[in-house]
C-alpha cells in the first residue's frame, strides 16, 4: 500500500508526503512575543505611523501563517489515515486542505493520490482537472497536477473492464450477488457496467430505499429497474424519493411488482389519494400490501385496500387508532377476498369491529391481531374455519411462521399453531383449544389466574375416569368447562410454551402436557411446583428441549422430581432425545440437581438464568464435567465468579455471560487461553468486564465475540 502513494512524473517517481511548513520557531521572553522575518510590510507601516495598513498587513500575514500551518497538519494526518487504510478519513481532511487553501496545489494533490490508491482513476482524474483550473500556473504544485493527471489517464486507459469481457450470464451472476450499495456504486463505473446491470433483472428482484447515497443513484434509473422489482420496500425519509417512487408506481413503471412494503417512514406525509392511485396501478400483479400508517391521521382506509387490490394474498394493516376509524366502505366489496394472510394492529373496542373483514376473507389462513381485547378469538374462529395460523397481541406476527404458496393453495390442515400473547383467563381459551385444536402442532399461551366462578374444579378427579366421560355430551348445553378440561387430547403438540399465573398449574397446564405424547418442546415459566407434572414429563420420550422458570415453592419435591427425570434420561444414554435444558429463575433448585444433569449424556446446550441457590463449589464442578456440551449460557447469578469461569470445560463452542456482577476480564482471560474450541463469546451487562477483554478474544477466537 505504502508503494501506490508515490506520484509517476515522465522518468522520475517523487513520493507525496505531509510538507512541513517553513516558518521558523519563535522565542518568547517575559514580556514580549517576537516572530523572526516579520513581512517588512508591517513594519514599514508601523514606521510610518499607519496603523491601519498594519493591522491589515497583520491580519493578512496571520491568515496565511494559519494557512499554512492547519494544511499542513491535515496533510500529515491524511496521510497517517492512508497508511491505515482509512481512506474515507483521508478523504475528507484532503477536502478540508482544498476548502482552506484552494489555490494551493497541496489538496488537489492529496484526494488525487487517495483516489488512485483505491483504483478510482477517473475520480482522480476529475479532482486533478479541477486544481488545474483553480490553481495560478506558476505555483510549484501545478506541474505535478498536470504530471499526475496524465499518469491517471494512462492508468485509467489500460484498466481490465472484467465485466466487459465476461459472457453476460457470468456477468449477471456477479451482480446478483451485490448489496444495495454495490449496485449504486457499479451504476456509475463505467457506460458498459450501468447497461449490463439495468438488464440483469435477478439483480433487481428486491429493492429497498430509505434514501442512502446508493437509493440517490439507482432512484435516477428507476425508469430502467422499475420493470424487474418484485419486491419493493419503501422507508423513504426525503418528499422527493418519496414522490419520485409513487409517481413512478402511477405511472404503470413496476410491471411486475407482486410485494410492496410501504413503512412509517413512508406513509408519514403522504396522502391517501397517491396511494390508492399507486394501489390500483398495480392491482393486477399485487399479492402482498404491509402498510405502516401509526403516527400518521390520514391513512387509506381497508375497505380503499380491498377495493384497489382484488389480487391480495397476503395484508398487513398497522394503525395506532381505532380500527373502526378506518375501515371505510366495505360494503363495496361485493365478492369474497383472496386474502390468506391478514396481520392487523389497531384498537379494537369490540369483536364487532372486525367481523365485517373476517366476512369478506373466507379463505383466511393466517391471522395475527394486535392491541384488541381476548373476546375477538370468538368471532375469529366462528368467521374463518380455515384458519391455520392465529396469533394474538404482542408482536405475534414477528414471531409467527409465514404461509408458504404452496400452503395457502393446498386444503386447510386446521389449527396448527395458536400464539395466545397476552393474559387470558384459562377458562376463556380451553373451550377454544377443545373445538379447533385437535390438529395444533405449536401452542404459545399466556394464562392468567382462573376466576372462581366460572369453573368448579374437582382436583380430586382421576384422570382414569375420562374414559367414562361420552363426548356426544359436549355438544349440550349444559357441557362444563370441567368436562373440556377431561377432553383435552393434543396428540399431534410438538412445542408447548406457557407463562401462567398462581392456581393455572394444576388446572391446565399438567393436563395438557399429560396428554400430548408428541412433544419436542416445552417452556413452562410460573411454576409452583414441579412435582405435579414429573411423570408427566418423564413420559415425553421426545422430548428435546426443556424450560422451566418460576418460584417453586416445594423445594424437596420438586427436586427430586427433576432428579427422576435427568436419572431416567441418563439410563437412556447416548439414546436420550434431550438436547438442550434451561432453568430461570428457579430459586428452589439445588446443587444435587445439577449434578443429576451431569449424568445426562445428550445435552448440547445448557441455560442457567438467576439460579441463586446453587453453591459456587457446585457450579465449578458442574461447568468443568461438560465435556460434549456446545453451548452454555450463564445469567443473573452472583456465584458465579471468576474461578467458575475459568473451570469450564475448554470443549464449550459457545458461551454466553449475561448479568454477571462477580466477573472479571481475568477469568475470562485465562478461559480463553485454556479454550480450544471456543467460536462465540457473547458478553453482556457484566460490569466488571471491559472492552480490553472482548479485544483480546477477537484475536483468538475463531467466530465472533460480542459485548
Amino acid at each position: 500500500m505504502a508503494n501506490q502513494l508515490y506520484l509517476h512524473t515522465t522518468t522520475t517517481t517523487t513520493a507525496i508526503k505531509p510538507t512541513t511548513p517553513t516558518t521558523k520557531a519563535t522565542t518568547t521572553t517575559d514580556d514580549s512575543f517576537e516572530i523572526e522575518n516579520i513581512p517588512k510590510g508591517i513594519t514599514d507601516a508601523l514606521g510610518q505611523r499607519n496603523y491601519k495598513s498594519a493591522i491589515h498587513e497583520a491580519s493578512s500575514a496571520i491568515s496565511a501563517l494559519f494557512e499554512r500551518h492547519y494544511v499542513a497538519l491535515l496533510d500529515k494526518r491524511s496521510y497517517a489515515y492512508a497508511m491505515q487504510g482509512d481512506f474515507k478519513a483521508a478523504l475528507e481532511d484532503a477536502y478540508e486542505m482544498i476548502n482552506h487553501a484552494p489555490r494551493s496545489a497541496k489538496g488537489y494533490l492529496r484526494a488525487g493520490n487517495l483516489y488512485a490508491m483505491e483504483g478510482k482513476q477517473t475520480q482522480a482524474i476529475q479532482i486533478c482537472q479541477r486544481g488545474i483550473e483553480t490553481v495560478p500556473n506558476h505555483h510549484h504544485g501545478y506541474r505535478l497536477l498536470k504530471e499526475h493527471k496524465v499518469l491517471a489517464e494512462y492508468k485509467n486507459a489500460k484498466r481490465i473492464d472484467f465485466v466487459a469481457r465476461l459472457p453476460l450470464e457470468t456477468a449477471f451472476t456477479v451482480f446478483m450477488q451485490l448489496d444495495r450499495g454495490e449496485k449504486g456504486i457499479a451504476l456509475t463505473v463505467s457506460k458498459t457496467w450501468r447497461e449490463r446491470l439495468l438488464i440483469c433483472s435477478h439483480a433487481w428482484n428486491k429493492l429497498t430505499s430509505t434514501g442512502c447515497k446508493a437509493d440517490m443513484i439507482i432512484s435516477k434509473a428507476i425508469d430502467r429497474i422499475g420493470p424487474h422489482v418484485q419486491t419493493l420496500l419503501l422507508a423513504c425519509k426525503t418528499n422527493s424519493l418519496r414522490n419520485l417512487y409513487l409517481n413512478h408506481i402511477k405511472e404503470g413503471i413496476f410491471t411486475h411488482l407482486r410485494t410492496l412494503i410501504l413503512t412509517r417512514l413512508m406513509t408519514t406525509v403522504l396522502h391517501r389519494e397517491q396511494i390508492i392511485i399507486a394501489l390500483w396501478q398495480v392491482r393486477h400483479t399485487l399479492t402482498k400490501l404491509a402498510v405502516d400508517f401509526s403516527g400518521n391521521q390520514t391513512t387509506v382506509t381497508f375497505g380503499s385496500i380491498l377495493f384497489a387490490c382484488p389480487q391480495l394474498i397476503d395484508l398487513s394493516y398497522i394503525t395506532s387508532e381505532s380500527l373502526q376509524l378506518h375501515l371505510g366502505d366495505i360494503t363495496t366489496i361485493k365478492k369474497p377476498c383472496a386474502i390468506r394472510q391478514l396481520h392487523v394492529k389497531s384498537k379494537l373496542s369490540r369483536s364487532e369491529d372486525i367481523q365485517p373483514i373476517l366476512q369478506r376473507c373466507p379463505q383466511l389462513r393466517y391471522l395475527a391481531i394486535e392491541g384488541c381485547p381476548h373476546a375477538v378469538l370468538d368471532s375469529v374462529f366462528e368467521q374463518c374455519p380455515n384458519l391455520e395460523v392465529v396469533g394474538y397481541h404482542a408482536a405475534t406476527s414477528t414471531r409467527l411462521p409465514s404461509l408458504t404458496c404452496e400452503e395457502c393453495k393446498r386444503e386447510s390442515t386446521g389449527l396448527r399453531i395458536l400464539h395466545i400473547s397476552a393474559c387470558v383467563d384459562p377458562h376463556h381459551i380451553i373451550p377454544v383449544i377443545h373445538r379447533h385444536g385437535k390438529a395444533l402442532e405449536n401452542l404459545l399461551l399466556y394464562l392468567s389466574k382462573p376466576l372462581l366462578n366460572n369453573v368448579n374444579i374437582n382436583h380430586n378427579n382421576n384422570d382414569n375416569d375420562d374414559d367414562d366421560y361420552d363426548e356426544d355430551d359436549n355438544n349440550s348445553s349444559t357441557s362444563t368447562t370441567t368436562d373440556l378440561y377431561k377432553l383435552i387430547t393434543l396428540k399431534y403438540l410438538r412445542n408447548f410454551a406457557c407463562s401462567f399465573q398462581t392456581n393455572t398449574q394444576d388446572i391446565i397446564i399438567n393436563k395438557i402436557i399429560g396428554r400430548s405424547p408428541e412433544l419436542r418442546t416445552v417452556s413452562l415459566m410460573g411454576l409452583e411446583n414441579l412435582n405435579t407434572m414429573a411423570e408427566a414429563l418423564c413420559n415425553l420420550t421426545r422430548l428435546e428441549a426443556l424450560s422451566i422458570g418460576g418460584d417453586i415453592r416445594s423445594v424437596s419435591n420438586s427436586n427430586s422430581a427433576l432428579k427422576a427425570f435427568f436419572n431416567k434420561h441418563a439410563q437412556l444414554g447416548p439414546h436420550s432425545p434431550l438436547r438442550m435444558i434451561r432453568f430461570m429463575g428457579c430459586g428452589a433448585l439445588k446443587d444435587d440437581v445439577f449434578n443429576a444433569i451431569l449424568s445426562t449424556q445428550t445435552l448440547e446446550v445448557i441455560k442457567i438464568d438467576y439460579c441463586q441457590r446453587i453453591s459456587s463449589d457446585a457450579l465449578c464442578t458442574f461447568v468443568s464435567m461438560l465435556g460434549s456440551l456446545e453451548t452454555l449460557s450463564l445469567g443473573l447469578m452472583d456465584k458465579v465468579t471468576d474461578t467458575v469461569i475459568e473451570k469450564i470445560a475448554p470443549s464449550i463452542r459457545e458461551l454466553c455471560l449475561q448479568g454477571l456482577p462477580s466477573i472479571t476480564d481475568r477469568g475470562i482471560m485465562k478461559f480463553i487461553d485454556t479454550s480450544y474450541a471456543l467460536e462465540k463469546l457473547c458478553i453482556r451487562n457484566c460490569p466488571l468486564v471491559t472492552q480490553r477483554v472482548v479485544e483480546y478474544g477477537r484475536t483468538r477466537i475463531k467466530v465472533a465475540v460480542t459485548s
